[in-house]
Parts: structure tokens; C-alpha cells; sequence
């Protein structure tokens, strides 16, 4: 899905170690943004090489155009009770310059 919207916060970039199946340390990178979306807000996360390109470009109150996918993850928490949780991973994004308008 692909929309426009103003950045209203970010969640600054954070890489971690973690083991990948052939035992090797790779490093995971993620960047969060809030994105007004017209009357909806929504939290996008982007990973690896796309949030650490994002991390020097993204600034609070810059309109974007971010593409991304949505995805629903099925769990079951504490108490037995399955919920439901949706997902959003940005894959692209374009910053408009606010000079254009």
C-alpha cells in the first residue's frame, strides 16, 4: 500500500545482534516512524538497509510518500486469549520538499 502523510515522531534507529541459522552474528536494523495519515495515524517500521538510509533522511513534520506492507500476526498472550496484532514494514519511501508548495 502506498500512502502520504506527515511525519509526526520517530523511533531513532537500533541495530542488534542475533544469531542467523548457520550460527553466524548479523546484524538486525529498524527505524519506527508515526505517520499521520489524513484522519488515521499509523506506527511503520523499516529494516536493514532501508531504515539505515532512512535514519539520516526522515525529519519530524516531513510530508512522505511510503510504500509498505501490512501483515496480521496471530498470538496467544499470557492468559490463553489469542489476539491479533497488525504489522506495517515500509519498503520504500519518497520525501517531498516542502518548498514545493
Amino acid at each position: 500500500m502506498k500512502q502520504i502523510g506527515i511525519i509526526k515522531s520517530i523511533v531513532p534507529l537500533s541495530e542488534r545482534q542475533y544469531p542467523d541459522q548457520y550460527g553466524q552474528n548479523q546484524i538486525f536494523a529498524v527505524l519506527g516512524i508515526v505517520v499521520a495519515l489524513g484522519t488515521q495515524m499509523a506506527y511503520i517500521e523499516f529494516v536493514q538497509d532501508t531504515a539505515r538510509k532512512a535514519a539520516s533522511v526522515f525529519v519530524e513534520g516531513q510530508t512522505i510518500a511510503v510504500l509498505f506492507d501490512m501483515k496480521v500476526r496471530e498470538y496467544t498472550d499470557k492468559n490463553g486469549v489469542v489476539r491479533y496484532e497488525n504489522r506495517l514494514t515500509g519498503r520504500d519511501y519518497q520525501v517531498f520538499d516542502a518548498r514545493a508548495y
